[in-house]
């Protein structure tokens, strides 16, 4: 599951993402494919995406990856957190939840990390702002536990894009970062020319942590249910499928889309089958063309007989021949 998020909501558009069956494409992927674990939580039988947060960051200044635009980008972890706490009642991959919706255990260590890096109070209430204002927010780094063999194929996670080593956490480096930036969690309004911040803290709230579509968005998705090993797979992208297709000029992948088999010079089911319709239609095309040029040449044939058939000649006295 991959679809892309506008700054600015519009009526009318023509995709917004791409849904993949069957596995991932990269074509979609900005950085690397990175499983976190998936953890049933008991008391919630119906949740079958859930993850384990280990810690959340804050990152000064913004940037839409997990890869900062540069270095005076400070990441600071939210503090006095209990992750136990966090985590009952799972935190669960919902994308038929907006918003990210928190208990409010967790608001006032989110609070005091936020009034560190800015001024302005966080607040759910609508805010008169400009875009570029809004991308200076914080952005908000989510660590997962990762699934088992997320942890055995890498060998040096903090040179890789998405993981916690290359944020400085040697405790637990092969953990997956998924980044969410304030272009996602702050909603514009295009009524009241207003943004919202879509990350909430509830009193009564069941679940532990309801991960909605501003955590996904901006991200290609896998929701991997292999044999039973479930797990889920993030990957930054632009989610911009359109592009994709249009950048296929490959000979490879045009074949590919015509039905021709994944292996380079063998022709698939679909392939071989357009190959006899073509004949088949070619030699009807070629047949049809011969009967109506035979047509043609008979009834001219047919013309001129019946003109010298009628033809009247006279002498040089002007007497009928």
């Amino acid at each position: 599951l991959s679809f892309e998020s506008n700054s600015v909501i519009v009526q009318q558009t023509e995709h917004a993402g791409a849904i993949t069956l069957g596995g991932t494409d990269s074509r979609l992927h900005d950085t690397p494919m990175l499983y976190a674990k998936n953890i049933p939580d008991a008391s919630s039988p119906d949740s079958k995406y859930t993850v384990d947060i280990r810690k959340i960051y804050l990152r000064r200044f913004g940037g839409e990856s997990v890869v900062p635009d540069d270095n005076i980008e400070v990441v600071s972890e939210v503090r006095n957190i209990d992750t136990t706490e966090l985590n009952r009642g799972g935190a669960i991959i919902d994308s038929h939840t907006t918003g990210i919706h928190f208990r409010d255990t967790f608001e006032q260590a989110f609070r005091n990390e936020w009034n560190k890096f800015e001024n302005l109070e966080f607040t759910n209430n609508p805010l008169s702002l400009s875009y570029q204002e809004i991308s200076r927010l914080p952005t908000i780094l989510f660590q997962l536990a990762p699934a088992e063999e997320q942890t055995s194929h890498v060998s040096d996670p903090a040179a890789v894009p998405g993981l916690a080593g290359q944020i400085g956490d040697k405790d637990s480096p092969n953990d997956i970062i998924v980044a969410v930036p304030p272009q996602h969690y702050m909603l514009y309004h295009p009524e009241t020319k207003t943004y919202r911040a879509t990350f909430y803290f509830h009193r009564d709230q069941k679940e532990g942590v309801l991960l909605g579509t501003n955590f996904l968005m901006g991200h290609d998705v896998h929701f991997d249910i292999k044999d039973d090993n479930v797990r889920i797979g993030f990957s930054e992208s632009k989610c911009d499928y359109a592009s994709v297709v249009a950048d296929a000029k490959s000979k490879e992948e045009i074949m590919l889309v015509l039905g021709r088999g994944q292996e380079r010079g063998k022709c698939g089911t679909g392939c071989l089958l357009g190959k006899i319709a073509g004949i088949i239609v070619g030699a009807a095309f070629v047949l049809i063309i011969y009967h109506m040029f035979g047509k043609y040449k008979a009834k001219e044939f047919e013309r001129e007989q019946a003109v010298d058939d009628t033809i009247t000649t006279f002498d040089s006295k002007g007497q009928l021949t």
